[in-house]
């Protein structure tokens, strides 16, 4: 989609603002205008810049007609003054900086009235087929931040449902993290027989707080949802596909709800345990509800991957956590229980001690209340073991085309889990935990420990056999696309001057050999990014077309000729934008990765991102 109006604008507002560093100097002679000056001249830059990428743009969504041809000359005679006008605000030269400045205005409003001539023209000749959308072309929106080169069969109500998907994902995942930490302060309250009873209370009223208010969130949530899924919103294949994963995303919530319900009733009624297990089953609830939406956004198969492993490290992790707990308690066993007889002993101290058969009570409680606590652990282990090994599986399958290595590696992964039946294992080593088979249960976690350290190991393959693009395969590959369009685009110029003069055979022949080595060019450009399945296949689907054409289509179907060379560019600027989209998510990426991580407080991540937008617009700035 083409839009124009918005340069001149812009122009507009360029010489304003040196009218009024003239106005100053008028009316306060000596007046520092430096800092001004430089300023208007960096706007000027920007706005220059922005002209030879809507130059770029325009030269393949208009095609080759007379009339697109006059458009591509004002925007080209507007580049020189622009950059004269830099040069004289830098020099000082305010006169000669306001003279170019309008030279650049007369072309670019020279611009408007022709693109409105083509609009009309267009709508006209283009009767009784699609013709291109060229309906908002009196504002250009030249923001690297947006996409705003969109063409009809991509509508702007997509890419808000895609927005809208990543937006409840993100939120989930947070209260996913924020339920794991109430289930965590829980767990340590029952836990803490030392804690005086009025701060008990206080903390017992504080949870049951935070517990309302995260269910409160999660039911506005999959209501916000059930909102982004409604069927008369579906449109497409996509939307269609995604229906089966919101769905049980939206179950996902009101069950972590009721889960959450259930807490609250067993904290009003001091069941700290019992609130605890149902808080664990409210963030297992979340926690699928989040994959289910990282499913149905479209994840990309690096963010798959990434996700994986860091599931498949936790994983590890936490069962060498409970290894440690369960070695511990074997090795209190062996002592005879004496070093936790003391810590209870301690604790009743001032009721004058325990007797013998008191302390055997108590140790006895203690132990079960401790097993029942590695239980709920284990049984959180064993859930998201099957969370992985079905985030692994839908891994396989979306990779199988694009990266068979990591599909392989990610099956094989499927693979180890099936055959060393960890599932299973984590179930049975649970009825291991009691006093009399600590031994036993101490062997049993070990080796659940080694198996999954293992699985993380062909995790992480899956993940290292993925063809990523770092940041500098990502900027060689755009400027391949740019110098791709540029290349397109001169073969249409070709084929204008020939049609305005005689054309020979040399010439001829020499633009069908151009013709062929882009083609085989665009070819290898549209496999050098495996994972943009959407832009790529798009493209190819076009190349295909183009070799069904023939080695000259422009000498045998004219309308043929003009259909592929309008799609081309389509599928170009498509690419060339979901690379420079893909650029811009790992800058954010990498420049926050930090602020993102789990253990990092809301307020500090709030600062570092304050901090880093500060900092890239102080960067603009010089």
């Amino acid at each position: 989609m083409m839009q124009t109006r918005q340069l001149s604008r812009k122009q507009k507002e360029i010489i304003s603002a040196t009218w009024r560093v003239k106005r100053t100097l008028a009316a306060k002679p000596g007046t520092r205008v430096e800092e001004d000056l430089e300023a208007i001249a960096a706007v000027q830059d920007g706005l220059r810049g922005q002209v030879e990428e809507a130059l770029m743009f325009m030269r393949f969504m208009v095609g080759i007609s007379q009339e697109a041809m006059k458009m591509v000359e004002s925007l080209e005679l507007a580049q020189t003054p622009m950059a004269s006008a830099s040069e004289a605000l830098r020099s000082d030269e305010i006169d000669e900086a306001l003279a170019h400045e309008r030279e650049a205005l007369m072309y670019l409003t020279r611009l408007d009235a022709q693109m409105r001539e083509f609009t009309v023209s267009q709508q006209r000749s283009m009767s009784g087929r699609a013709p291109l959308d060229m309906s908002d072309t009196s504002e250009l929106e030249l923001d690297d931040e947006r996409n705003r080169y969109e063409v009809p069969d991509q509508p702007a109500l997509e890419r808000e449902r895609e927005q809208s998907i990543d937006e409840h994902q993100q939120r989930v995942q947070d209260l996913a993290r924020r339920q794991q930490r109430v289930n965590e302060r829980m767990q340590k309250l029952a836990d803490d027989q030392e804690r005086p009873e009025a701060e008990r209370r206080r903390e017992l009223d504080r949870l049951t707080r935070t517990q309302r208010d995260l269910r409160a969130e999660t039911e506005e949530i999959a209501r916000s949802l059930s909102g982004a899924r409604n069927p008369s919103d579906a449109r497409g294949t996509q939307s269609g596909a995604q229906r089966p994963m919101l769905d049980q995303a939206d179950r996902d919530l009101r069950e972590s709800s009721e889960s959450m319900g259930e807490s609250i009733e067993q904290l009003r009624r001091d069941r700290l345990q019992t609130a605890a297990e149902g808080g664990a089953q409210a963030a297992r609830h979340l926690a699928d509800a989040s994959s289910q939406l990282q499913r149905a956004q479209g994840a990309s198969l690096e963010r798959l991957a990434r996700e994986a492993v860091k599931q498949a490290d936790q994983l590890a992790v936490r069962q060498e956590q409970l290894e440690r707990n369960v070695n511990a308690l074997k090795n209190e066993k062996e002592g005879g229980f004496e070093g936790i007889l003391n810590r209870l002993d301690a604790i009743d101290s001032r009721r004058g001690g325990l007797n013998e058969s008191s302390k055997e009570r108590r140790l006895d409680r203690f132990l079960r209340d401790r097993m029942r606590g590695l239980e709920g652990a284990k049984e959180e282990i064993r859930s998201d073991l099957e969370r992985l090994e079905k985030d692994l599986e839908f891994l396989a399958r979306s990779s199988s085309r694009v990266q068979p290595e990591t599909a392989a590696a990610a099956e094989r992964a499927i693979e180890m889990i099936d055959e060393e039946r960890l599932s299973e294992e984590i179930e049975r080593s649970k009825r291991l935990l009691n006093r009399d088979s600590l031994d036993q249960s101490a062997r049993t976690e070990t080796e659940i420990s080694a198996a999954l350290y293992r699985l993380a190991e062909m995790v992480r393959t899956a993940r290292d056999n993925l063809i990523t693009r770092d940041m500098d395969h990502l900027a060689r590959t755009q400027d391949s696309a740019r110098e791709a369009m540029s290349d397109w685009q001169e073969l249409q110029r070709q084929l204008y001057r020939l049609n305005r003069g005689i054309p020979n055979s040399g010439t001829l022949d020499q633009i069908s050999r151009d013709y062929q080595r882009q083609l085989q060019r665009l070819r290898d450009l549209s496999g050098q990014v495996p994972q943009m399945s959407q832009e790529s296949r798009q493209l190819q689907d076009d190349l295909d077309r183009a070799l069904a054409l023939g080695d000259e289509p422009w000498k045998i179907d004219r309308g043929a000729w003009n259909e592929l060379h309008l799609n081309m560019a389509r599928s170009l600027v498509d690419y060339y934008d979901g690379l420079r989209a893909e650029v811009r998510d790992m800058r954010r990426s990498e420049r926050l990765y930090l602020a993102r991580e789990e253990d990092v407080p809301p307020g500090y991540r709030d600062l570092v991102n304050d901090y880093f937008e500060n900092l890239s617009r102080n960067g603009n700035r010089n």
